[in-house]
């Protein structure tokens, strides 16, 4: 079973205005906006979605015409819901829970903005990679993951970062222990590759931005870097997936 094949990452902040402008920073395009029921805006990079908004829900966002079907498929394996049969208008969802308390909401309509994607040219800081979450229940988690169509990745360096990889065909998650990471971790954190982010930190230095750590190789070089948005969201650009 897979939920579906579009996703997003949904993020709460207090000021979507004052958020904004570090998602374009980041390389994201704006694709909707509204102020009902509460404000928000749906943004890209081309490859992750994510929606800024101004209520309580943090975490991952799944859509899908049959998620009614695959809601009660998921039940049947012993998931229980946190939220079930909620609404926002005629659009019907519902919210489950890893054991990390990371929150996947199913949600019955594909919203419309997902069609501008193909219409934008997107210049990203890096390719997504995945969304890293801190776990001190690994196993039990990639059980929970596994029952969502979730399967472990052959990557065989998250081995060595006390963690593991696991991917659907849609999102990636990672899930890693606390102390398996020496930089800054509070998640989930967005992850972000590219063998050339030493020019992305770079300019993004130049633009502005202050990061919330700068690490460096043993020539001085700044290689990888951990920022935050206005409303905490962490952001890993790491050069490679040695961290």
């Amino acid at each position: 079973m897979k939920l579906s094949g579009k996703a997003e990452f949904q993020i709460s902040t207090s000021d979507v205005g004052r958020s904004i402008s570090f998602y374009k920073l980041m390389g994201f395009k704006e694709l909707a906006y509204a102020k009902k029921p509460f404000k928000w805006v749906a943004l890209s990079d081309g490859s992750l979605n994510i929606l800024l908004a101004e209520n309580e829900f943090y975490g991952l966002c799944y859509y899908s015409a049959e998620m009614e079907g695959k809601a009660a498929e998921i039940e049947g394996q012993g998931i229980e819901y946190v939220n079930r049969d909620l609404q926002q208008g005629d659009t019907w969802y519902r919210v489950v829970k890893d054991p990390n308390d990371f929150l996947i909401s199913l949600v019955a309509e594909l919203p419309k903005y997902f069609n501008e994607i193909n219409k934008n040219e997107f210049e990203p800081r890096g390719k997504f990679y995945e969304i890293a979450i801190r776990s001190d229940k690994i196993k039990e988690s990639v059980k929970f993951w596994e029952k969502l169509g979730f399967q472990k990745s052959d990557n065989q360096k998250n081995q060595k970062k006390q963690g593991v990889s696991l991917k659907d065909g849609t999102t990636r998650i990672g899930l890693y222990s606390p102390e398996g990471r020496s930089h800054y971790f509070e998640g989930p954190a967005l992850t972000f590759y590219d063998k050339k982010m030493h020019s992305i930190i770079q300019d993004l230095k130049d633009a502005g931005l202050e990061f919330q750590e700068e690490i460096t190789d043993d020539n001085g070089k700044i290689i990888n870097a951990v920022a935050l948005s206005p409303e905490g969201q962490t952001f890993f650009l790491f050069t490679d997936e040695s961290l």
